[in-house]
């Protein structure tokens, strides 16, 4: 890979510029070039739907609209921190946008531009008064679509397509509809029957002072070495290129821009003067101003940094041979000081660099062959990483970790003996169930506590009883068995469990009635979902897109979401 990489830094530098933007230019001078998704020298075919070509135009639009609708959803274009929260990857979507519009064109789906105006209005509306907020709708268009080179026509586009899909999940979706009032009673019965249970239990907590002796201790760390076995590590050297080392730097190109106060007020507005807050208290206009600055000299700042960094990696990957020690060596040499990093597992941070994970996945795929990381781009700097060793992986002698397997042992015995004492039990109890003896008669006379268990259902989503079980457990026993049975024995966190079911409770009929007809909305919303899903996995199975965006278009986007 660095080999490859040493052959193109050419095309490396500008691949890496374009992940870290100066969003104060962006913006007020927006940059995004969705028609040129892929570079100038990219193909125009961008996949297929069912053998059909899909051209990068289309793809370009389709994508458009899946940030629309992030927009529409959320309040606000998606930015790498949204896109982790909520899932969303704009990659994954735009084919499947392309697939459905592509079905309601096959569908025959015709959507007026009278439907369109409505759609807008109600999307628009003051959720009060009901009436169209013009000036909402105004200021998406000015403020919104046009840092993203988005038009009028574009959202336009959009609002069609967005009902063209409702009506199409509609027609796919029709097979759900099939609910009828007897079925949906049905269901609601079995899925509102409650049951009154009560358990016994049995807790390792009871049986800690049982067989407190070492027999069988070296036995047992034997037979659990794959528990103790300490995973690889490594540690890495890295040279970081702070932002707060060039501010200077930053400062000067920033002014060489713009009137810097004056962009700074132009956001200032533009976002909003209850935006800027700290601690929870609106900032007043002054204060807002200079966080702005401060933010944009922050972000300048970086860039700089960047620049640096690159400037350090040119030297560095003409190092013949490439070496993990070049990295402090060539450091070393220019004043500057690499560190070596804390060891950490593959699942772990980096320690102390505050950088995301995937740091840890690269510094994880360095060899000695290829010992060194592409810059890594953190929130307060740039990091040049190379290997400096692997710690690894063994289980350590029992003797050095001698109080951690103890402490494991006879936690273990513990818990075994509840599970015994819970076993003897179960057979007592099932036999004299048998000869017509009552639970609560033989619990006594076994000296065991009853716990009642609050009443459950099917349909329950919340549980307040004894914590040493949960409602998915309690559901599973229950409701496999009759009245006046006992469970089998159940494993829980700390022992064991033993759930006897004294009856079932029906659904009051008032309170079917009156629950019924949103239990049959609720039902048939399911269905059609379910049936809208089946449909389009199907439909999936003909869609391909080889490529959608490559590393280059990658800084478009992030141009895009900043």
């Amino acid at each position: 890979m660095f080999a490859h990489i040493r052959k193109h830094q050419q095309w490396l530098f500008f691949v890496i510029i374009a992940v870290v933007v100066v969003s104060f230019v962006i913006f007020f001078t927006p940059t995004v070039q969705y028609d040129n998704l892929g570079g100038s020298g990219s193909s125009d075919i961008m996949g297929s739907i069912d053998g059909r070509p899909v051209s990068r135009k289309e793809y370009v639009n389709g994508y458009q609209e899946v940030l629309l609708r992030f927009l529409l959803a959320t309040g606000q274009w998606p930015d790498q921190t949204d896109m982790a929260r909520f899932g969303f990857d704009p990659e994954q979507e735009t084919p499947s946008r392309l697939l459905l519009l592509d079905k309601a064109k096959e569908y025959g789906i015709q959507v007026s531009d009278e439907a369109v105006a409505k759609w807008i209005v109600n999307t628009f509306k003051d959720p009060e008064t009901n009436e169209f907020r013009r000036e909402l709708y105004d200021g998406m268009m000015t403020n919104g679509l046009t840092q993203r080179r988005m038009s009028e026509e574009d959202f336009r586009r959009f609002a069609k397509n967005q009902i063209a899909v409702s009506q199409l999940s509609s027609l796919a979706s029709l097979s759900g509809e099939l609910v009828t009032p007897r079925e949906a009673e049905r269901l609601y019965r079995e899925e509102a029957l409650q049951a009154n249970c009560q358990a016994v239990f049995f807790s390792s907590t009871n049986f800690a002072n049982l067989g407190q002796d070492l027999e069988g201790l070296e036995a047992f760390y034997t037979n659990r070495m794959s528990v103790y076995r300490n995973p690889v590590k490594r540690q890495i050297n890295y040279l970081k290129f702070a932002s707060t080392n060039y501010l200077a730097e930053a400062e000067e190109k920033l002014n060489s821009i713009t009137n810097v106060t004056e962009m700074a007020k132009q956001i200032y507005v533009t976002q909003g003067t209850n935006s800027f807050t700290e601690n929870g208290v609106v900032l007043s206009e002054e204060k807002a101003l200079e966080k702005i600055k401060r933010d944009e000299l922050e972000k300048i700042g970086l860039t700089v940094a960047k620049e640096k960094a690159l400037a350090f990696a040119r030297e560095l990957f003409d190092i013949d041979p490439m070496k993990a020690e070049s990295l402090p060596e060539l450091a070393a040499a220019k004043g500057f000081e690499a560190q070596v990093s804390e060891p950490f597992t593959e699942n772990q941070l980096v320690p102390n660099l505050g950088v995301q994970y995937p740091l840890t996945r690269q510094a994880f795929q360095l060899t000695e062959e290829e010992p060194f990381t592409t810059p890594f781009v953190g929130q307060d700097g740039i990091y040049l990483v190379s290997l400096h060793s692997e710690i690894p992986s063994q289980v350590p002698p029992l003797d050095e970790i001698r109080g951690r397997v103890t402490v494991d042992f006879y936690q273990q015995k513990s818990l075994e003996a509840a599970r015994e004492a819970a076993d003897t039990f179960h057979l007592a109890l099932t036999n004299q169930l048998a000869e017509g003896n009552s639970f609560e008669a033989i619990c006594d006379e076994a000296g065991h506590d009853r716990i009642q268990i609050p009443l459950f259902a099917l349909n329950s989503q919340t549980y307040s009883g004894d914590r040493r079980t949960d409602l998915s457990t309690l559901k599973n026993l229950a409701f496999s068995l009759k009245a006046g049975e006992a469970s089998r024995v159940s494993s829980t966190r700390d022992g064991a469990m033993i759930l006897f079911i004294n009856s079932f409770v029906d659904v009051w009929d008032q309170d079917l009635e009156k629950e019924l007809p949103e239990y049959i909305e609720t039902l048939r919303r399911t269905r059609r979902s379910e049936a809208f899903s089946e449909w389009l996995t199907e439909a999936q199975s003909k869609v391909n897109f080889a490529v959608a965006v490559d590393e280059s278009e990658a800084g478009d986007e992030e141009t895009a979401t900043n």
